[in-house]
């Protein structure tokens, strides 16, 4: 009886160490309002720095992560496309864009970090 005390013991240590606080875990669901929110954030600053005619719009969320830092980060992974919206209209509505057929999606990685207290967040 005491070997099946131990075994359990020692398996129940191992799954706890497993759940780290402060590391890395699955978000909610990649199609949450805020993992989508996220998401699109990560994709509008990602359209600015790429040296493109046309606005990129988020296509797919793959996997999203969160952790706990001071605020929220959030690791995603996304498939984004380009649009058929220039970007010199900046005031674009990219729900209205659609996706231009010439060319195939990127994969992309992004980090957003979230702290609700600041102004910028």
């Amino acid at each position: 009886m005491k070997s099946i005390v131990i075994i359990f013991v020692a398996g129940l240590s191992v799954g706890l160490a497993a759940v780290m606080t402060g590391g890395w875990s699955r978000a909610e669901t990649t199609n949450s309002p805020s993992t989508k929110k996220y998401a699109e954030f990560a994709v509008a600053k990602i359209s600015e720095e790429l040296d493109s005619l046309f606005h990129m719009k988020l296509m797919e969320i793959l996997s999203a992560q969160k952790q706990v830092v001071s605020g929220m980060k959030y690791m995603l992974r996304m498939r984004i496309g380009a649009t058929e919206c220039e970007k010199d209209n900046n005031e674009v509505d990219l729900s209205s864009c659609e996706f231009r057929d010439c060319e195939a999606p990127m994969t992309c990685n992004a980090t957003v970090l979230d702290q609700a207290w600041k102004e910028d967040g």
